[in-house]
């Protein structure tokens, strides 16, 4: 069985990427002065409020489509 022997300088270089990468991972907590940019959080209620609305206006046509069904079946069995 033979065992394969990485240059120094390749170990390195793998490490150095792998370190990176965990960086970008863990990036949440990072500040500006380590090198990283923080994440970008706002406080903006614009695509909260538009998802609400759409999820009310959904509810709203589902109800109407379960009514108009309700409907049709009380009319046909009616007549």
């Amino acid at each position: 069985m033979s065992v394969a022997v990485m240059p120094l300088s390749a170990v390195v270089r793998s490490v150095d990427a792998v370190s990176s990468v965990v960086e970008n991972i863990a990036g949440y907590g990072r500040t500006a002065s380590s090198g990283v940019s923080p994440r970008a959080v706002t406080n903006n209620p614009a695509p909260l409020l538009l998802f609400a609305v759409i999820a009310v206006a959904a509810a709203v046509v589902a109800i109407a489509i379960m009514g108009l069904a309700a409907a049709w079946l009380m009319y046909c069995t009616a007549n």
